[in-house]
Formats: structure tokens, C-alpha cells, sequence
């Protein structure tokens, strides 16, 4: 703008960026206007901008409550195992904002409630179908869940009972005693369990001794050694001992009272046999050692004759002419001897000169 001599109108340059006069001069209108309409911008826009704030915050708040509104329903269906109800309120809340925490809590809680539902469904069908074991397998892991744990019960006295009729007795007994005792008719059927265990044990004992009988009387050989077949008589007497008439029928208890005297013959022959090879084993032991010490005495210079006298060759007889009272006293003292001769069963020794004059050691 430039500026002329006083009285003249000045002429006006029009710029781009509107010029500010100096201070203390009068505005011209147009720049009038445009103060006005810069003062008009710095009060109208930050009115715009709160306002754009504010309408976005609330329809945030109203999309909160939407949320709200639908999980309250939500919780009230789900408490009272509405569960597709509750299914719908939630995907009304998915469909507002799906990535919500507690819309997410909600669809794990009812993602699980759901999946009990379906698996005690499950388990109530295979008790209507009768599949015990299934409904067994089904209902376990949810025991907690609604009345799962009284169909358990259902489901394993009726898996007992079949088991019972199956003649299974362990697994009847390991299902019935898993059951609460005052449940049904539980203690009578394990008390029947009870008494078909031991008349099965008595019969089985019962078979095993008449097999045993069976091959005694064919083939007694087959027992080897005498020794052996006593080993083999006490194993079947705990067998017969095992079994119980109380649990047997009529004729079963007739089987058992010939078998057990037939058992009495066999085991009293048995333990005369043993007798006899015992004093025959017993006798033979004590020859050879009579055989033996008279060579080692003999060894030792003493000119000695032994021999063995009685049934049962209990009695030693040392013949040497030299024979004197301390040489008797010093084999008679000699505990090594001693406890030799007691270990074969010589009862007597006799220390004999040949001319009448003799010592006898009665051994203890």
C-alpha cells in the first residue's frame, strides 16, 4: 500500500496476505471483515471438534451398555441353564464388539457348560440304552455335574450285577465296593459275592486234590524221590485244608469226605515210606562212617575191629586188645567224636578188649 499527500484518496494494492494497518489507524471495512471472519474461525472450530469428541464418546457409552445388557441377560439364562437363550444374548454382544473381555469370559464359561451338557446328554442315553460301561466311561470325568454322581452309582451297580450273573466275582466286588454301602440291596449281593468267592475257591481246591489222587494211584513214580512226594503230600494238604463244606452242595460235601479219606490212606502210606527210607538212608550213613573210622584208626596205629549191632545199627563195637581205662577216657572226652556220633544216631558205643574186659558209653 502506498501513501500519498493528505486530501487524496489513497489507491489500494491488493495482496495475497492482508496487511495489518500500523497501530493508531482506522480499519478499513474490508479489513473489517476479515478480523471478523478469523475471529468467527478461532471460536467456531474448536466448538466443532469437542462436539465430534462428544459424539463419538457417546456412542461408545451406548454401545457399552448394549454390551451390558446382553451379558445380563446372558448371566440370568445361563443361572438358570438356558443355555441356547444364553447363546443368543451372547452373540448379540459378539455382534457389538467380539474382542470385549468380558464377552470373551462369557463365551469360554458358556463354551464349557455347553460341552457338560452335551457329554451328560450323552451319558443319561447310554443308561437308557443300557450301556452300562459307556455310560460309565461318559459320566465319570462330570461326577460333579448336576446328578451325574447318582447315575454313576446306577450305572456301576447295574455293570455288578451283570458281572455278578457272569460269575466275575472280583470285578462284582471291586464295582460294589465302590458304591456307597447303604445303596440299594449293596451289602446282600456283596455278601453274595462273598459266599459264591469261597465255594468257587472250595471247588477248585476240591478238583485239585481228586487230580492229584487221580495221578498218585496210576503213577506214583511221577513224584521222583520220596522226599519229593512228601513235599508234594504237604502242598496238597494245604489244598484240601483250603477247602470249605459250608460252601459246597450236598454232593459236593460227599465228594469231599472221599476225597479227604482217601487223602488220610495216601498220606499215612506216604509218611511209612518216608519212615522206612529215612532208618534205611540213616542205617546206610552210619555203616559207611563205621567203615571209614575204622580205616582212619587203623591209619593211626590202633589194630581195631568195628562192627554194628541192632536193628537199627545204633550200637558201635571197637574191638582192640590194648584197651585201658584212660585211652576209653580220652576218646569218650573228645567232643568232635561225640557230637559225630549223635549226628548219625548211635546211641551206644562199646570199647571191647576181646578177653572179657569191656567199657560202654552210653552217648547222649
Amino acid at each position: 500500500m502506498n501513501q500519498h499527500n493528505s486530501g487524496q484518496r489513497p489507491d489500494i494494492q491488493e495482496e495475497d496476505t492482508p496487511v495489518l494497518p500500523p497501530p493508531g489507524r482506522r480499519h478499513t471495512g474490508r479489513e473489517r471483515a476479515l478480523g471478523l471472519l478469523i475471529a468467527l474461525l478461532i471460536v467456531v472450530l474448536p466448538v466443532g471438534t469437542g462436539a465430534a469428541i462428544i459424539a463419538i464418546t457417546n456412542i461408545g457409552i451406548a454401545k457399552e451398555q448394549r454390551i451390558q445388557a446382553a451379558l445380563t441377560l446372558f448371566e440370568k439364562h445361563f443361572a438358570a441353564e438356558e443355555l441356547d437363550a444364553a447363546e443368543q444374548e451372547l452373540q448379540k454382544a459378539k455382534t457389538i464388539r467380539s474382542d470385549h473381555p468380558r464377552v470373551k469370559e462369557a463365551e469360554k464359561k458358556l463354551s464349557h457348560a455347553l460341552a457338560l451338557a452335551t457329554r451328560y446328554k450323552q451319558g443319561r442315553e447310554f443308561l437308557t440304552q443300557k450301556q452300562w460301561s459307556s455310560a460309565i466311561e461318559t459320566l465319570a470325568p462330570i461326577k460333579d455335574y448336576k446328578d451325574a454322581k447318582y447315575l454313576l452309582m446306577e450305572a456301576r451297580y447295574e455293570v455288578a450285577r451283570a458281572a455278578m450273573a457272569a460269575k466275575q466275582w472280583a470285578e462284582a466286588r471291586r464295582l460294589l465296593e465302590a458304591l456307597p454301602p447303604t445303596y440299594r440291596d449293596v451289602q446282600f449281593l456283596l455278601q453274595q459275592v462273598t459266599r459264591e468267592e469261597a465255594s468257587e475257591k472250595s471247588r477248585a481246591a476240591l478238583r485239585e486234590v481228586e487230580q492229584w489222587l487221580a495221578v498218585y494211584a496210576r503213577k506214583k513214580e511221577v513224584f521222583g524221590t520220596v522226599l519229593e512226594t512228601k513235599k508234594s503230600v504237604l502242598e496238597i494238604e494245604e489244598r484240601l485244608q483250603a477247602v470249605n463244606p459250608k460252601y459246597l452242595s450236598p454232593a459236593e460235601r460227599q465228594r469231599y469226605r472221599t476225597v479227604s479219606a482217601r487223602f488220610r490212606q495216601v498220606h499215612s502210606k506216604v509218611e511209612a515210606e518216608i519212615r522206612a527210607a529215612t532208618r534205611s538212608v540213616a542205617i546206610a550213613a552210619r555203616q559207611e562212617f563205621a567203615e571209614q573210622y575204622e580205616r582212619r584208626l587203623l591209619n593211626g596205629g590202633l589194630d581195631v575191629y568195628i562192627t554194628l549191632e541192632g536193628p537199627e545199627k545204633t550200637t558201635m563195637r571197637i574191638k582192640y586188645v590194648l584197651w585201658s581205662r584212660p585211652l576209653v577216657y580220652k576218646f569218650i572226652n573228645d567232643e568232635i567224636i561225640a557230637k559225630r556220633f549223635r549226628e548219625l544216631g548211635f546211641k551206644k558205643l562199646i570199647f571191647d578188649t576181646g578177653f572179657g574186659e569191656r567199657w560202654t558209653w552210653d552217648i547222649k
